[in-house]
Protein backbone atom coordinates (compact mmCIF):
# COMPACT_ATOMS: atom_id res chain seq x y z
CA UNK A 1 0.00 0.00 0.00
CA UNK A 2 1.44 3.36 -1.06
CA UNK A 3 1.05 6.29 1.29
CA UNK A 4 -1.79 8.50 0.08
CA UNK A 5 0.25 11.43 1.31
CA UNK A 6 3.12 10.35 -0.95
CA UNK A 7 0.72 10.22 -3.90
CA UNK A 8 -0.29 13.84 -3.17
CA UNK A 9 3.36 14.85 -2.97
CA UNK A 10 4.09 13.25 -6.34
CA UNK A 11 1.18 15.17 -7.85
CA UNK A 12 2.49 18.45 -6.40
CA UNK A 13 6.00 17.65 -7.61
CA UNK A 14 4.73 17.25 -11.18
CA UNK A 15 3.07 20.67 -10.86
CA UNK A 16 6.28 22.27 -9.54
CA UNK A 17 4.47 22.96 -6.26
CA UNK A 18 6.87 21.04 -4.01
CA UNK A 19 10.21 21.98 -2.45
CA UNK A 20 12.43 19.06 -1.44
CA UNK A 21 14.98 19.79 1.27
CA UNK A 22 17.67 17.10 1.21
CA UNK A 23 19.99 18.73 3.76
CA UNK A 24 19.65 17.36 7.31
CA UNK A 25 17.62 19.87 9.32
CA UNK A 26 17.42 20.35 13.10
CA UNK A 27 13.92 19.59 14.46
CA UNK A 28 14.36 22.29 17.09
CA UNK A 29 13.46 25.62 15.42
CA UNK A 30 15.41 25.17 12.15
CA UNK A 31 12.67 23.18 10.39
CA UNK A 32 9.92 25.55 11.54
CA UNK A 33 12.04 28.55 10.52
CA UNK A 34 12.35 27.04 7.05
CA UNK A 35 8.59 26.43 6.86
CA UNK A 36 7.91 30.04 7.77
CA UNK A 37 10.50 31.42 5.35
CA UNK A 38 9.31 29.27 2.43
CA UNK A 39 5.73 30.35 3.08
CA UNK A 40 6.86 33.98 2.89
CA UNK A 41 8.76 33.50 -0.38
CA UNK A 42 7.08 30.83 -2.54
CA UNK A 43 4.53 29.16 -0.24
CA UNK A 44 5.11 25.79 -1.88
CA UNK A 45 4.55 22.45 -0.18
CA UNK A 46 7.63 21.21 1.67
CA UNK A 47 9.24 17.78 2.02
CA UNK A 48 12.04 17.51 4.58
CA UNK A 49 13.85 14.38 3.46
CA UNK A 50 16.04 14.25 6.58
CA UNK A 51 15.31 15.62 10.04
CA UNK A 52 18.18 15.13 12.50
CA UNK A 53 17.53 12.37 15.00
CA UNK A 54 14.79 10.73 12.90
CA UNK A 55 14.76 8.18 10.10
CA UNK A 56 11.52 9.27 8.43
CA UNK A 57 10.75 12.39 6.36
CA UNK A 58 8.34 15.16 7.31
CA UNK A 59 5.87 17.07 5.14
CA UNK A 60 4.32 20.50 5.64
CA UNK A 61 2.31 23.20 3.85
CA UNK A 62 0.42 21.08 1.32
CA UNK A 63 -2.64 23.23 2.06
CA UNK A 64 -0.76 26.54 2.03
CA UNK A 65 -2.52 28.13 -0.98
CA UNK A 66 -6.06 28.42 -2.28
CA UNK A 67 -4.85 26.92 -5.55
CA UNK A 68 -3.76 23.71 -3.82
CA UNK A 69 -6.95 23.63 -1.76
CA UNK A 70 -8.92 23.86 -5.02
CA UNK A 71 -6.80 21.07 -6.53
CA UNK A 72 -7.62 18.76 -3.61
CA UNK A 73 -11.33 19.58 -3.83
CA UNK A 74 -11.27 19.20 -7.63
CA UNK A 75 -12.46 22.70 -8.52
CA UNK A 76 -11.37 26.25 -9.32
CA UNK A 77 -10.48 28.71 -6.56
CA UNK A 78 -13.71 30.69 -6.94
CA UNK A 79 -15.69 27.43 -6.69
CA UNK A 80 -14.27 26.27 -3.34
CA UNK A 81 -17.29 27.28 -1.25
CA UNK A 82 -19.93 25.93 -3.62
CA UNK A 83 -17.95 22.71 -4.09
CA UNK A 84 -17.50 22.27 -0.34
CA UNK A 85 -21.21 22.75 0.32
CA UNK A 86 -22.21 20.42 -2.52
CA UNK A 87 -19.95 17.67 -1.22
CA UNK A 88 -21.24 18.20 2.31
CA UNK A 89 -24.78 17.84 1.01
CA UNK A 90 -23.87 14.57 -0.76
CA UNK A 91 -21.86 13.03 2.10
CA UNK A 92 -24.56 10.50 3.05
CA UNK A 93 -23.80 8.73 -0.22
CA UNK A 94 -20.28 7.91 1.01
CA UNK A 95 -20.60 5.69 4.08
CA UNK A 96 -17.21 4.16 5.02
CA UNK A 97 -16.48 0.55 4.09
CA UNK A 98 -15.47 -1.35 7.22
CA UNK A 99 -14.07 -4.73 8.11
CA UNK A 100 -10.57 -4.81 6.64
CA UNK A 101 -7.82 -6.31 8.77
CA UNK A 102 -4.49 -4.56 9.20
CA UNK A 103 -2.62 -4.86 5.89
CA UNK A 104 0.89 -6.28 5.69
CA UNK A 105 2.18 -2.85 4.68
CA UNK A 106 1.80 -1.68 8.30
CA UNK A 107 4.54 -2.28 10.85
CA UNK A 108 4.69 -1.66 14.57
CA UNK A 109 6.21 1.68 15.48
CA UNK A 110 6.62 4.01 18.46
CA UNK A 111 6.12 7.66 19.33
CA UNK A 112 9.86 8.38 19.20
CA UNK A 113 9.89 7.27 15.54
CA UNK A 114 7.35 9.94 14.53
CA UNK A 115 9.33 12.87 13.18
CA UNK A 116 8.26 15.80 15.38
CA UNK A 117 9.35 19.42 15.68
CA UNK A 118 9.83 22.02 18.37
CA UNK A 119 8.38 25.04 16.60
CA UNK A 120 8.80 28.20 18.69
CA UNK A 121 11.38 29.52 21.14
CA UNK A 122 9.37 28.95 24.33
CA UNK A 123 7.54 25.76 23.33
CA UNK A 124 7.63 23.09 26.04
CA UNK A 125 9.15 20.58 23.64
CA UNK A 126 8.32 18.64 20.47
CA UNK A 127 4.67 18.58 19.42
CA UNK A 128 2.53 16.63 17.00
CA UNK A 129 0.52 19.43 15.40
CA UNK A 130 -1.23 17.62 12.53
CA UNK A 131 -2.72 14.74 14.50
CA UNK A 132 -6.37 14.01 13.71
CA UNK A 133 -8.21 12.43 16.64
CA UNK A 134 -10.76 9.79 15.62
CA UNK A 135 -13.37 8.78 18.20
CA UNK A 136 -16.79 7.18 18.04
CA UNK A 137 -19.96 8.18 19.85
CA UNK A 138 -20.99 4.94 21.61
CA UNK A 139 -24.67 5.96 21.56
CA UNK A 140 -24.99 6.87 17.86
CA UNK A 141 -22.01 5.13 16.25
CA UNK A 142 -21.07 8.42 14.56
CA UNK A 143 -17.34 8.95 13.99
CA UNK A 144 -15.83 12.26 15.07
CA UNK A 145 -12.62 13.53 13.51
CA UNK A 146 -10.87 16.66 14.79
CA UNK A 147 -7.46 18.34 15.17
CA UNK A 148 -5.70 18.69 18.53
CA UNK A 149 -2.18 19.60 19.52
CA UNK A 150 -0.22 16.82 21.22
CA UNK A 151 2.77 17.39 23.47
CA UNK A 152 5.11 14.40 23.38
CA UNK A 153 6.06 13.10 26.83
CA UNK A 154 7.40 9.63 25.98
CA UNK A 155 6.44 6.49 24.08
CA UNK A 156 3.58 5.77 26.50
CA UNK A 157 2.01 9.20 26.98
CA UNK A 158 0.96 12.39 25.19
CA UNK A 159 -0.54 15.53 26.68
CA UNK A 160 -3.66 16.34 24.73
CA UNK A 161 -5.34 19.73 24.31
CA UNK A 162 -9.10 19.50 23.70
CA UNK A 163 -10.48 22.84 22.50
CA UNK A 164 -13.51 23.86 24.59
CA UNK A 165 -16.71 23.36 22.62
CA UNK A 166 -15.17 20.69 20.39
CA UNK A 167 -17.34 17.62 19.83
CA UNK A 168 -14.55 15.43 21.20
CA UNK A 169 -14.95 17.29 24.49
CA UNK A 170 -18.59 16.17 24.64
CA UNK A 171 -17.63 12.54 23.99
CA UNK A 172 -14.89 12.72 26.60
CA UNK A 173 -17.12 14.32 29.23
CA UNK A 174 -19.73 11.58 28.73
CA UNK A 175 -17.05 8.91 29.18
CA UNK A 176 -15.57 10.68 32.19
CA UNK A 177 -18.98 10.75 33.91
CA UNK A 178 -18.90 6.95 33.64
CA UNK A 179 -15.30 7.00 34.92
CA UNK A 180 -14.25 5.34 31.67
CA UNK A 181 -11.38 6.14 29.30
CA UNK A 182 -12.35 7.36 25.83
CA UNK A 183 -10.69 5.31 23.13
CA UNK A 184 -9.14 7.50 20.44
CA UNK A 185 -7.00 6.82 17.37
CA UNK A 186 -4.71 9.65 16.30
CA UNK A 187 -4.15 9.75 12.54
CA UNK A 188 -1.15 11.40 10.97
CA UNK A 189 -0.71 11.73 7.22
CA UNK A 190 -3.00 10.20 4.64
CA UNK A 191 -4.85 12.03 1.89
CA UNK A 192 -5.17 15.80 2.50
CA UNK A 193 -8.94 15.51 1.96
CA UNK A 194 -9.05 13.75 5.33
CA UNK A 195 -7.51 16.82 6.92
CA UNK A 196 -10.35 18.96 5.60
CA UNK A 197 -12.89 16.53 6.99
CA UNK A 198 -11.19 16.83 10.39
CA UNK A 199 -11.31 20.63 10.15
CA UNK A 200 -14.97 20.72 9.08
CA UNK A 201 -17.74 22.16 11.20
CA UNK A 202 -20.37 19.44 10.94
CA UNK A 203 -22.98 18.95 13.69
CA UNK A 204 -22.09 16.34 16.29
CA UNK A 205 -24.56 13.82 14.84
CA UNK A 206 -22.90 13.81 11.39
CA UNK A 207 -19.97 11.56 10.48
CA UNK A 208 -16.76 13.26 9.31
CA UNK A 209 -15.60 10.08 7.56
CA UNK A 210 -18.60 10.36 5.22
CA UNK A 211 -17.50 13.91 4.39
CA UNK A 212 -13.97 12.66 3.74
CA UNK A 213 -15.46 10.14 1.31
CA UNK A 214 -17.37 12.90 -0.46
CA UNK A 215 -14.15 14.93 -0.80
CA UNK A 216 -12.32 11.88 -2.15
CA UNK A 217 -15.15 10.86 -4.48
CA UNK A 218 -15.33 7.35 -3.01
CA UNK A 219 -16.06 5.81 0.41
CA UNK A 220 -13.24 5.69 2.93
CA UNK A 221 -11.96 2.14 3.48
CA UNK A 222 -11.44 1.19 7.11
CA UNK A 223 -9.26 -1.29 8.96
CA UNK A 224 -9.57 -2.57 12.52
CA UNK A 225 -7.21 -1.17 15.16
CA UNK A 226 -5.04 -3.65 17.04
CA UNK A 227 -5.45 -2.55 20.68
CA UNK A 228 -8.65 -0.48 20.74
CA UNK A 229 -12.17 -1.03 19.43
CA UNK A 230 -12.04 1.45 16.57
CA UNK A 231 -11.68 1.27 12.81
CA UNK A 232 -9.44 3.77 11.04
CA UNK A 233 -8.95 4.72 7.37
CA UNK A 234 -6.41 2.74 5.39
CA UNK A 235 -3.51 4.59 3.79
CA UNK A 236 -2.77 6.65 6.92
CA UNK A 237 0.96 7.06 7.50
CA UNK A 238 0.87 6.78 11.30
CA UNK A 239 -1.91 5.57 13.62
CA UNK A 240 -1.52 6.08 17.37
CA UNK A 241 -4.01 3.92 19.27
CA UNK A 242 -4.86 4.81 22.84
CA UNK A 243 -7.29 6.43 25.22
CA UNK A 244 -7.96 9.73 26.98
CA UNK A 245 -7.82 8.94 30.69
CA UNK A 246 -10.74 9.99 32.90
CA UNK A 247 -10.18 12.49 35.73
CA UNK A 248 -6.51 12.99 34.86
CA UNK A 249 -4.97 16.33 33.92
CA UNK A 250 -1.34 17.33 33.58
CA UNK A 251 0.47 20.55 32.79
CA UNK A 252 0.81 21.11 29.03
CA UNK A 253 2.59 23.99 27.31
CA UNK A 254 3.63 26.67 26.73
CA UNK A 255 3.03 26.49 22.99
CA UNK A 256 3.14 29.07 20.19
CA UNK A 257 -0.50 29.10 19.10
CA UNK A 258 -2.26 30.20 15.92
CA UNK A 259 -2.82 33.80 17.05
CA UNK A 260 0.93 34.33 17.22
CA UNK A 261 1.11 34.28 21.01
CA UNK A 262 2.15 31.64 23.52
CA UNK A 263 -0.57 29.64 25.18
CA UNK A 264 0.46 29.43 28.85
CA UNK A 265 0.92 26.22 30.79
CA UNK A 266 -2.54 24.67 31.22
CA UNK A 267 -3.94 21.59 32.93
CA UNK A 268 -4.89 19.46 29.95
CA UNK A 269 -5.90 15.90 29.17
CA UNK A 270 -3.64 12.86 29.16
CA UNK A 271 -3.55 10.34 26.32
CA UNK A 272 -2.33 6.83 27.11
CA UNK A 273 -0.54 5.32 24.10
CA UNK A 274 -1.36 1.63 23.58
CA UNK A 275 -0.04 0.87 20.10
CA UNK A 276 1.56 2.72 17.18
CA UNK A 277 1.59 1.47 13.59
CA UNK A 278 2.87 3.02 10.40
CA UNK A 279 3.19 2.30 6.73
CA UNK A 280 6.59 0.95 5.76
CA UNK A 281 6.90 3.92 3.37
CA UNK A 282 5.55 6.59 5.74
CA UNK A 283 5.76 10.35 6.17
CA UNK A 284 5.14 12.45 9.23
CA UNK A 285 3.28 15.75 8.91
CA UNK A 286 3.75 19.05 10.73
CA UNK A 287 1.59 22.17 10.69
CA UNK A 288 3.16 25.46 11.77
CA UNK A 289 0.63 27.16 14.05
CA UNK A 290 -0.52 30.52 12.70
CA UNK A 291 0.83 29.75 9.23
CA UNK A 292 -0.91 30.13 5.88
CA UNK A 293 -1.63 26.40 5.95
CA UNK A 294 -3.41 26.48 9.30
CA UNK A 295 -5.32 29.61 8.29
CA UNK A 296 -6.70 27.84 5.22
CA UNK A 297 -7.32 24.55 7.01
CA UNK A 298 -9.46 26.36 9.57
CA UNK A 299 -10.70 29.19 7.36
CA UNK A 300 -12.01 27.27 4.32
CA UNK A 301 -14.73 25.42 6.34
CA UNK A 302 -15.72 28.68 8.06
CA UNK A 303 -15.92 30.53 4.74
CA UNK A 304 -18.00 27.75 3.18
CA UNK A 305 -20.48 27.94 6.06
CA UNK A 306 -20.71 31.74 5.87
CA UNK A 307 -21.16 31.56 2.09
CA UNK A 308 -23.99 29.04 2.40
CA UNK A 309 -25.89 31.08 5.00
CA UNK A 310 -25.31 34.61 3.70
CA UNK A 311 -25.88 33.78 0.04
CA UNK A 312 -29.14 32.12 1.06
CA UNK A 313 -30.27 35.46 2.46
CA UNK A 314 -28.56 37.76 -0.06
CA UNK A 315 -28.30 36.08 -3.51
CA UNK A 316 -26.02 38.82 -4.88
CA UNK A 317 -23.19 37.50 -2.70
CA UNK A 318 -20.54 36.03 -5.03
CA UNK A 319 -17.92 34.48 -2.77
CA UNK A 320 -16.48 34.42 0.77
CA UNK A 321 -12.96 33.91 2.10
CA UNK A 322 -11.27 34.08 5.48
CA UNK A 323 -8.11 36.15 5.59
CA UNK A 324 -5.19 35.56 7.91
CA UNK A 325 -6.05 35.18 10.58
CA UNK A 326 -9.31 33.29 10.32
CA UNK A 327 -11.29 35.77 12.42
CA UNK A 328 -11.48 38.12 9.41
CA UNK A 329 -14.01 37.07 6.78
CA UNK A 330 -14.33 38.83 3.42
CA UNK A 331 -17.57 38.83 1.44
CA UNK A 332 -17.53 39.61 -2.30
CA UNK A 333 -20.87 40.82 -3.62
CA UNK A 334 -22.58 42.95 -6.25
CA UNK A 335 -24.37 45.49 -4.14
CA UNK A 336 -27.93 46.15 -5.36
CA UNK A 337 -28.79 49.08 -3.08
CA UNK A 338 -27.02 51.32 -0.60
CA UNK A 339 -26.63 49.64 2.76
CA UNK A 340 -26.78 46.06 1.44
CA UNK A 341 -23.07 45.59 2.15
CA UNK A 342 -23.75 46.34 5.81
CA UNK A 343 -26.54 43.76 5.80
CA UNK A 344 -24.16 41.17 4.38
CA UNK A 345 -21.51 41.99 6.97
CA UNK A 346 -23.99 41.65 9.83
CA UNK A 347 -25.21 38.33 8.46
CA UNK A 348 -21.63 37.03 8.16
CA UNK A 349 -20.71 38.16 11.68
CA UNK A 350 -23.62 36.19 13.11
CA UNK A 351 -22.87 32.94 11.22
CA UNK A 352 -20.06 31.67 13.40
CA UNK A 353 -20.19 33.28 16.86
CA UNK A 354 -16.84 31.92 18.04
CA UNK A 355 -14.76 32.40 14.88
CA UNK A 356 -15.84 35.59 13.11
CA UNK A 357 -14.64 38.88 14.58
CA UNK A 358 -14.27 41.14 11.53
CA UNK A 359 -16.11 41.11 8.22
CA UNK A 360 -15.12 43.20 5.20
CA UNK A 361 -17.45 43.48 2.20
CA UNK A 362 -15.94 44.24 -1.22
CA UNK A 363 -17.00 44.63 -4.85
CA UNK A 364 -16.77 41.94 -7.58
CA UNK A 365 -13.47 43.33 -8.93
CA UNK A 366 -11.55 42.54 -5.72
CA UNK A 367 -9.58 39.32 -5.27
CA UNK A 368 -10.75 38.19 -1.84
CA UNK A 369 -8.06 35.48 -1.70
CA UNK A 370 -5.35 38.13 -1.83
CA UNK A 371 -4.95 40.09 1.45
CA UNK A 372 -3.18 42.92 -0.38
CA UNK A 373 -6.13 43.41 -2.72
CA UNK A 374 -8.57 43.43 0.18
CA UNK A 375 -6.35 45.95 1.99
CA UNK A 376 -6.37 48.10 -1.18
CA UNK A 377 -10.18 48.05 -1.23
CA UNK A 378 -10.38 49.07 2.43
CA UNK A 379 -7.88 51.87 1.89
CA UNK A 380 -9.43 53.30 -1.29
CA UNK A 381 -13.17 52.55 -0.92
CA UNK A 382 -14.03 52.55 2.78
CA UNK A 383 -15.21 55.80 4.33
CA UNK A 384 -14.15 55.54 8.01
CA UNK A 385 -16.99 57.85 9.12
CA UNK A 386 -19.75 55.67 7.74
CA UNK A 387 -18.19 52.46 6.42
CA UNK A 388 -17.03 50.99 9.71
CA UNK A 389 -19.45 49.83 12.39
CA UNK A 390 -19.07 48.04 15.69
CA UNK A 391 -21.33 45.44 17.29
CA UNK A 392 -20.38 45.80 20.98
CA UNK A 393 -20.32 43.39 23.92
CA UNK A 394 -20.34 40.13 21.93
CA UNK A 395 -17.56 37.55 22.42
CA UNK A 396 -15.79 36.36 19.29
CA UNK A 397 -13.48 33.75 20.78
CA UNK A 398 -13.89 31.22 23.59
CA UNK A 399 -10.46 31.49 25.24
CA UNK A 400 -10.27 35.22 25.91
CA UNK A 401 -9.32 36.07 29.54
CA UNK A 402 -8.49 39.70 28.66
CA UNK A 403 -11.66 40.25 26.58
CA UNK A 404 -9.48 41.21 23.61
CA UNK A 405 -11.95 39.55 21.27
CA UNK A 406 -15.15 41.12 22.58
CA UNK A 407 -17.12 43.05 20.00
CA UNK A 408 -17.38 42.56 16.26
CA UNK A 409 -16.53 44.93 13.41
CA UNK A 410 -18.00 45.34 9.95
CA UNK A 411 -16.18 47.19 7.14
CA UNK A 412 -17.97 48.37 4.01
CA UNK A 413 -15.21 48.56 1.39
CA UNK A 414 -17.57 48.81 -1.59
CA UNK A 415 -17.74 51.74 -3.99
CA UNK A 416 -20.79 54.05 -4.13
CA UNK A 417 -23.56 52.89 -6.47
CA UNK A 418 -23.93 55.98 -8.66
CA UNK A 419 -23.00 55.94 -12.36
CA UNK A 420 -20.42 58.64 -11.71
CA UNK A 421 -18.79 56.48 -9.02
CA UNK A 422 -18.66 53.51 -11.39
CA UNK A 423 -16.45 55.58 -13.67
CA UNK A 424 -14.35 57.22 -10.95
CA UNK A 425 -13.69 53.92 -9.14
CA UNK A 426 -12.75 51.92 -12.24
CA UNK A 427 -9.49 50.10 -11.55
CA UNK A 428 -6.40 50.61 -13.65
CA UNK A 429 -5.39 47.63 -15.73
CA UNK A 430 -2.20 46.72 -17.59
CA UNK A 431 -3.07 44.41 -20.51
CA UNK A 432 -1.13 41.16 -20.57
CA UNK A 433 0.28 41.29 -17.02
CA UNK A 434 -1.35 37.97 -16.17
CA UNK A 435 0.55 36.30 -19.04
CA UNK A 436 4.03 37.56 -18.14
CA UNK A 437 6.50 34.78 -17.26
CA UNK A 438 9.54 36.24 -15.55
CA UNK A 439 11.74 33.33 -16.58
CA UNK A 440 11.36 34.52 -20.19
CA UNK A 441 13.08 37.81 -19.26
CA UNK A 442 15.48 36.89 -16.48
CA UNK A 443 18.59 34.70 -16.67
Amino acid sequence: MVSQLKQSLDQLDRRNELIRISKAVDPRFEASALIKRIQQVSNKAILFEKIKGYDLPLVSNILGTYQRVAMILGCEVDEINSTWNRKEKDMELFSPISGRQEPDEYVESAIHEITSLTYCEKDAGPYITAGMALARDPDTGVTNLSFHRLQIVDDSKLRFRITPGNHLETLYQNAEKRNEPLEVAILLGGHPALMFAAASRLPIDQDELKLAGAFLGHPVKLRQCKKINLEVPTGIDFVIEGALLPNVREEEGPFGDFLGYYVPVLKNHVFEVRYVSRLKDSYAYGILAGSAEQDLLVGVPIAANIYKIVKGAIPSVIDVACLPHVYHSVVKMKQEFEGQARQAALAALSCDPSQTKICTVVDPDVDIHNPLDVSWAITTRCCPDTGVFIVPNIPSFRRDPFRTHWGKMGIDATMPLSEEAASDFQRTRIPGVENIKLEDYLP
